[in-house]
């Protein structure tokens, strides 16, 4: 709840972000805050947002705008947290912290591991999160286009390293014997 988040809102206040990350980079030591939104390029009769065909990421950054400006203000300018809008379009163009959330997730769970192990952690866990998320959002475009509601997949456990570092896809290096 935002109310849990600031000091000086409304108890009554019921909006809620998304998720709230602690530890990464990207916070600086505070708390990092997401909120999610997905726009599309195209009005729902149709023809096209103005600039959407000429303009990269402009309905992202609408999503974003209309978060911050019309829907929390009060947590973008919080000295306490710092807030992320997640933006992807339809189309799947995701908005650049996006990008840099995920960049830091990936350091963190691979920080642990051997550091001969750690870059190839980091691809694998890199692929298998953006697949996770391009599936997700696919799921959640179709289910806004056929008005119902996925059921969430609950796999029960986290995949080990072992089964994810097939995803890092790293060629042998040539052999400098022959």
């Amino acid at each position: 709840m935002v109310r849990e988040l600031i000091l000086g809102v409304d108890e009554q206040d019921a909006r809620q972000s998304d998720f709230v990350v602690r530890g990464t980079s990207l916070g600086h030591g505070l708390p990092v805050v997401c909120d999610c939104v997905m726009g599309s390029a195209i009005h729902a009769d149709g023809t096209p947002w103005e600039g959407a065909a000429s303009i990269d990421d402009v309905a992202n950054q609408r999503g974003i705008r209309r978060k911050v400006l019309d829907e929390y203000p009060d947590l973008a300018t919080a000295p306490n947290i710092v807030y992320l809008i997640l933006a992807v379009e339809e189309g799947g163009r995701w908005s650049t912290d996006v990008f840099n959330l995920v960049k830091d997730l990936v350091r963190l769970k691979a920080a642990p591991e051997h550091p001969l192990l750690r870059r190839a952690a980091q691809l694998a866990w890199t692929r298998r999160w953006w697949s996770v998320l391009s599936i997700g959002v696919q799921t959640a475009a179709a289910d806004c286009i056929l008005g119902c509601d996925s059921p969430p997949n609950a796999y029960g456990s986290i995949p080990t390293l072992s089964s994810v570092l097939p995803l890092a896809e790293i060629p042998p290096d040539p052999s400098r014997l022959v």
